[in-house]
């Protein structure tokens, strides 16, 4: 019968979250390749291309608190009479 498709899902509800990666994984013939294997190829890529682990926590860091913030300055303070 197999796995169905995002198609014949019935309204309101979802594939499971990993349905693209668990796929892939069957195609290309690595049953035994798990999720997490994903951030150790990251990592390892990272190093290779002279990327320091720490830098890169820093620069994600600085990332996500500049967009944390910038709905906080968009709108304007509440004027209490």
């Amino acid at each position: 019968m197999g796995t169905p498709r995002a198609s014949t899902c019935a309204p309101g509800w979802q594939l499971h979250p990993g349905y693209g990666f668990y796929r892939a994984r069957h195609e290309i013939g690595r049953p035994d390749f798990g999720f997490h294997d994903l951030r150790h190829f990251a990592a390892t890529m990272a190093a290779i291309s002279g990327v320091r682990c720490q830098e890169a926590v820093n620069a994600r860091k600085k990332n996500l608190a500049k967009r944390m913030t910038a709905p906080a300055t968009a709108v304007e303070p509440l004027q209490l009479a």
